[in-house]
């Protein structure tokens, strides 16, 4: 764990140029998930799992609003034997950003076995990553659309402070940042900021509820929802966004990014007797 921590305090140092500061900025606070143990909880762990994942967020919001799983594909042999369909994802359950899209049932299959041979911890060293059974998951097109429109909520002890929508995330990845009342943020934060603003979605306040009731059971987490109209389904959840690298722009945004998101609190460690068993 030690060589992890200075890991990751190194490539805090590296991207922002400065030591973190404890109940400081959100990527602070961030570094501070990763150095003070909190991703080695096995709760943590298996909600990091996109396959594992699935089960916890169904229970908690309804299976109805679950991205389908059609395969898992747990080794090489299952790999090649598997029939891809026209038109799907496919992703590394034990990663973070390793997703594969055809719209014409090819997949570069050495490259899911490479995927079955690491996870990302060996990346960023986030130990919630860190013994996971890699495998490969297939899902469809989340409303039949590669594109579909792509909403993350920043939940901290149970509350959505900040929203962000992404655009085009699988060629030229933009981005726009919302308060949970859906007021227009001019910042953006890893990804450039998109052009022109993004519609209200119909279903906001029955997506921050299922944000909410889920994040409940974590002290922070960022729930990952797809919407079209009045429906919206749950793709993962996510326990250090962007691992702590995240440069914000313009000056200012992220002290305004962290008020919203935390309100000033300090990080504290999880709580675990609001969790499910």
């Amino acid at each position: 764990m030690q060589t992890d921590r200075l890991y990751a305090l190194a490539r805090f140092v590296s991207f922002h140029g400065r030591f973190p500061k404890r109940g400081g900025l959100y990527n602070d606070r961030l570094f501070f998930v990763k150095w003070d143990g909190y991703l080695d909880d096995a709760f943590i762990r298996t909600m990091t799992d996109k396959e594992l994942v699935k089960d916890f967020i169904g229970s908690v919001v309804g299976k109805r609003h679950l991205v389908p799983t059609l395969a898992v594909l747990r080794s090489a042999e299952e790999i090649d034997a598997y029939s891809f369909p026209q038109a799907c994802f496919v992703k590394g359950t034990a990663h973070s950003g390793a997703v594969l899209c055809t719209e014409d049932g090819q997949i570069d299959r050495k490259r899911l076995k490479r995927w079955l041979r690491s996870t990302h911890h060996k990346v960023t060293r986030e130990r919630n990553y860190l013994g996971l059974t890699p495998k490969i998951i297939v899902e469809p097109f989340v409303f039949g659309s590669r594109f579909a429109d792509d909403v993350k909520f920043y939940v901290y002890k149970g509350r959505v402070g900040v929203v962000h929508v992404d655009f085009d995330r699988h060629r030229q990845h933009t981005r726009r940042v919302y308060t949970r009342q859906w007021q227009e943020l001019k910042v953006s934060f890893g990804k450039p900021e998109a052009t022109g603003p993004y519609p209200r979605p119909a279903c906001l306040d029955e997506m921050v509820a299922a944000a909410e009731k889920l994040g409940a059971h974590f002290d922070f987490v960022r729930v990952d929802m797809y919407v079209s109209g009045n429906e919206f389904r749950i793709g993962e959840l996510t326990h250090c966004p962007g691992s702590a690298d995240r440069i914000f722009y313009p000056e200012g945004a992220e002290e305004m990014v962290s008020e919203l998101v935390f309100g000033g609190e300090d990080v504290a460690a999880p709580q675990k007797e609001q969790r499910l068993a």
